[in-house]
């Protein structure tokens, strides 16, 4: 993996974390919890998008559209979904 393919993969899921706090207020876990959330839940996305596509880290190095998009797409779904899942988490044991 180079650094082009994990700065996509943590950055997308960053993104996919925010927005999945933002909009699902009451499983947030704050925005700085949101964004780690989302980077690590981004780097594993897009690790099951590259295990169920095979395009991986040099397809993106070399400028490959569809492997770009499938990174991004991952990190975004991985990142909003660990977001949501931590959020819950953290409610279920609040109670």
């Amino acid at each position: 993996m180079d650094v082009t393919t994990m700065a996509l993969q943590l950055a997308s899921g960053a993104v996919g974390g925010h927005l999945a706090g933002t909009y699902g207020r009451q499983n947030g876990a704050g925005i700085v919890g949101n964004l780690v959330s989302g980077a690590v839940g981004g780097g594993l996305g897009s690790q099951l998008a590259h295990a169920a596509t095979g395009l991986g880290a040099a397809a993106v190095a070399s400028g490959d559209i569809g492997a770009i998009v499938a990174q991004a797409i991952g990190g975004v779904v991985g990142g909003g979904a660990l977001t949501l899942f931590v959020g819950w988490i953290a409610k279920a044991l609040a109670r």
